[in-house]
């Protein structure tokens, strides 16, 4: 039997992650896992089922509008209990036998046939070295954007972490310095979500290090909007995917435009000073960007 050619798309949340993937699935070469593996976790093969339907005519798109992309949460923690909140981010040393057995056979049935590529977005902490430890043959997609948007928006959404303060949170305790910056902001919110995203990113890119060259792929959010085509045309050859006129006519017909801006928009002068001052403390092209 072939290997099962997981493809994990990863990146901090609010990074465009969820778009990239939306038209990447759309390549009729590749599997992926839908809202059915969260509605019935313990039967995967309802997956394998949708991922049939979807290339049978008239029938493929009502079943993408009822089961379409996504995070799956409930399908991981079914299988790895705290997969979705974990404190830090979860590493090869954290996976044990009965749960590298029991998602490798999960994802094996929840796809119609290992040979096509098997994409699944996740977002947060990477897990990267956690999902290579099970999946020895999985690649990574790392998508990155613009922090100061990042934070904009992360803030803006109805699950934000940020609001419940560091010591509710998933992202794990503030390092001292971290905690000393956010008490002299007068504990903003603002500052603490570029904090929270700082940590993720760091941990991602500590990730990312311990892998070979070819398991893994590095796009920028801003790069996608600028020539999509370009970019899907590396994603595709990454994995192992035919460019063919269908698809390239998907990427060509989406309206993918830069949303940076936005974070002026949504912060005060007084938040993006301070937000500013925050992230040039974690990489250097994070404030480099407009």
């Amino acid at each position: 039997m072939s290997e099962l050619r997981p493809i994990f798309i990863v990146g901090s949340g609010r990074c465009g992650s969820t778009v990239f993937h939306d038209l990447l699935t759309r390549h009729p070469g590749t599997s992926w896992l839908s809202r059915v593996c969260d509605r019935r976790p313990a039967t995967p093969e309802y997956n394998a089922v949708v991922m049939r339907g979807l290339r049978v005519p008239g029938l493929g798109r009502a079943l993408r509008r009822l089961y379409p992309p996504s995070e799956v949460y409930r399908f991981w923690d079914h299988y790895c209990p705290g997969f979705s909140r974990p404190g830090r981010d979860l590493r090869a040393s954290d996976v044990t036998l009965r749960v590298k057995g029991r998602l490798r056979d999960a994802m094996a049935r929840a796809i119609p046939t290992p040979e096509r590529p098997l994409l699944v977005k996740i977002t947060g902490w990477s897990r990267i070295g956690f999902l290579r430890a099970i999946f020895p043959t999985a690649r990574f997609i790392v998508i990155t954007r613009d922090g100061r948007a990042v934070v904009a928006s992360a803030m803006s959404v109805p699950w934000s972490q940020t609001w419940a303060g560091p010591e509710q949170w998933s992202w794990g305790r503030l390092p001292a310095e971290d905690r000393s910056a956010w008490e002299e902001s007068g504990e903003s919110f603002v500052v603490l979500s570029g904090l929270g995203w700082k940590k993720l990113v760091l941990a991602q890119e500590a990730a990312v290090e311990a892998l070979d060259v070819g398991e893994v792929l590095q796009l920028r959010y801003e790069d996608m909007c600028a020539n999509p085509l370009e970019v899907f045309k590396r994603t595709a050859e990454f994995c192992g995917l035919p460019w063919t006129e269908t698809f390239e006519s998907v990427i060509s017909s989406t309206d993918l435009r830069n949303q940076n801006h936005k974070w002026r928009e949504s912060l005060t002068p007084e938040q993006q000073a301070e937000l500013q001052r925050c992230l040039r403390v974690a990489t250097r092209e994070t404030v480099d960007r407009s």
